[in-house]
């Protein structure tokens, strides 16, 4: 939906949505050629393949060059019901003028400022909502609105929402963000999820060391905000009861879910043999965009991750997938 300059302001959230996708192409284009959007542009893509799965490692000369999140961030160690929002929230008004790109009824849609892939944009609460609780049904309809609107443009996209102090969320305000699949084609985990072609809405475990929880969403029932509320909240039960964090992905196709047992881990590599004097050490906090199968580190960095494992490297930040759960938690 094309839309006069300067009226989206004036749509209805229905409008808005439609017109979301060319409205996201040029605050993005205009954002990064005036030098207010940054983007940690990969040299290239480093494929490894395990198993099923070519996990993508993206190489980023400038990754250093990414700012440390603020020290006056709240404590996501916080109890919920404690949190206030901090004095400088980076989802609350005002925005820049180059980051906000409509506002809805209940939600900002905002481009994220620093980006690992092109058009990553984020959609923000208006209202006070924590990043460590579960996403609320309007949240998770919210975000399953906006795929639809890119879908039936043809730019599929996935969302990805990092819950909880051990799911590598840098913010404490809910939101969720959004990646355009990389030339037209899946995220790896999702592209294995296509492949299994699984046909019960029930959570099921991937083929993967670590547990990763995948429900088709059908496209024979018709979805609503409480039935897709609902089988988010199943994958859920399944995981096991130690785990307070979770990764959650989203697509048109599938709701997947990944417990997490730590936000952190550290590899490191003796590479003596290799006429290094040292040994080389890497420390990964993946985001909900390494349980879709992507990681962004240095040039140089990829050797380690391969190493050790990408599937290895996921488990040591989630669970074995022999731990699930037998049975529904209540």
């Amino acid at each position: 939906m094309t839309i006069p300059n300067g009226s989206i302001s004036e749509l209805s959230d229905e409008q808005k949505l439609a017109a979301l996708p060319d409205a996201l192409d040029k605050a993005y284009l205009d954002g990064v050629s005036d030098g207010k959007i940054e983007i940690y542009e990969t040299e290239r893509i480093h494929l490894v393949k395990e198993g099923n799965v070519e996990f993508q490692i993206h190489l980023l000369p400038t990754l250093n060059s990414k700012p440390k999140p603020s020290p006056n961030l709240p404590d996501l160690l916080t109890p919920p019901s404690s949190l206030s929002p901090p004095k400088r929230d980076p989802f609350s008004p005002p925005f820049p003028p180059e980051e906000l790109i409509v506002d809805l009824e209940h939600y900002h849609v905002i481009l994220n400022k620093f980006c690992f892939l092109p058009e990553q944009f984020v959609l923000a609460t208006r209202r006070w909502a924590v990043q460590q609780d579960h996403l609320e049904e309007q949240d998770l309809w919210a975000a399953y609105e906006v795929l639809k609107a890119f879908g039936e443009a043809g730019k599929p996209l996935l969302m990805f929402y990092n819950c909880g102090n051990r799911s590598a969320a840098s913010q404490a305000h809910r939101h969720v963000q959004f990646v355009p699949f990389q030339q037209g084609e899946a995220p790896p985990t999702e592209k294995l999820a296509l492949s299994l072609d699984l046909q019960t809405q029930t959570p099921t475990p991937l083929p993967l060391p670590y547990l990763h929880l995948t429900t088709p969403l059908s496209s024979k029932t018709q979805l609503t905000p409480s039935s897709l509320h609902a089988l988010c909240l199943s994958s859920l039960a399944h995981h096991p009861p130690s785990s307070t964090s979770h990764n959650l992905l989203l697509t048109l196709d599938h709701l997947h879910t990944v417990p997490r047992s730590e936000r952190d881990v550290h590899l490191t590599l003796d590479s003596k043999n290799e006429g290094e004097e040292e040994e080389r050490k890497l420390t990964l906090g993946p985001n909900g965009l390494g349980f879709a199968g992507m990681f962004f580190v240095k040039p140089g960095d990829e050797g380690i991750l391969e190493r050790w494992g990408v599937g290895e490297v996921l488990k040591g930040v989630g669970y074995a997938s022999e731990e699930e759960e037998v049975g529904v938690r209540d």
